[in-house]
């Protein structure tokens, strides 16, 4: 991203951005292909929401969807996964009988 994209990020998305910040990682393709997700995600940070809502974005039980493709679907993760490093405590799989377990 160059220096005006990256700012535009940062006014359009300013909390996912302070995540991003520490890694110079930003979402590219997701932001170039799929802003509005990046609006949702942004809306939801830092909630419990917001972790229900990336991991409906990663995982499925509909039939009728594609999937993105690596770029998106690798960018997508790397948010999750800050998500998960930043919010532990918003993070709960009911299937785990340890993801409470701090």
């Amino acid at each position: 991203m160059n220096d005006a994209t990256t700012e535009e990020f940062a006014r359009k998305f300013p909390k996912l951005s302070q995540a991003l910040t520490e890694n110079s990682l930003y979402p590219i393709n997701v932001y170039s292909r799929f802003e509005r997700i990046l609006k949702q995600i942004e809306a939801v940070w830092g909630t419990l929401a917001g972790h229900e809502y990336l991991e409906t974005l990663l995982m499925t039980d509909r039939t009728d969807r594609q999937g993105f493709d690596d770029p998106v679907a690798s960018e997508l993760i790397r948010i999750h996964l800050l998500h998960i490093k930043h919010y532990p405590d918003r993070h709960h799989n009911p299937n785990d009988p340890f993801s409470q377990i701090r």
